[in-house]
């Protein structure tokens, strides 16, 4: 992995999150569980008997801990230093929004400026 350039961190926590849009609590819970198995030092990490002790074990059965697309949308807006990357994508969005906007208005405009100039055809046929 070192020799991977362009290789982001991204830690466990903002992955269940962003990835798995796994609500705050549970992520958050998550990822302490399995954090103290994943030490890189084998002296480091927590025995299974240490686990079976662990709260994430223990919290009741909550099927409901993922977050729709909206509430994580609204998540990241709230917590936005903790997601520089979204901001990013919010700026480009919306930079992608206005030029939609201003090629769609240039569309109507020019329907609009050649409907009428159909219009003055048609009158001066008429008269």
């Amino acid at each position: 992995m070192k020799n991977i350039s362009k290789l982001k961190e991204w830690p466990l926590y903002n992955v269940l999150l962003e990835k798995y849009r796994l609500k705050e609590n549970e992520a958050r819970s998550f990822t302490s569980f399995i954090g103290k198995m994943i030490q890189w030092k084998p002296k480091d990490r927590a025995s299974a008997r240490e686990m079976l002790e662990h709260p994430w074990l223990k919290e009741r059965d909550d099927y409901d801990v993922w977050m729709s697309k909206n509430h994580l949308n609204e998540y990241r807006t709230v917590n936005i230093k903790q997601f520089p990357e979204y901001k990013k994508k919010l700026h480009e969005e919306k930079k992608e929004e206005e030029k939609y906007r201003k090629k769609r208005e240039n569309e109507i405009l020019g329907e609009i400026n050649s409907n009428n100039s159909k219009e003055k055809e048609v009158r001066k046929q008429l008269d």
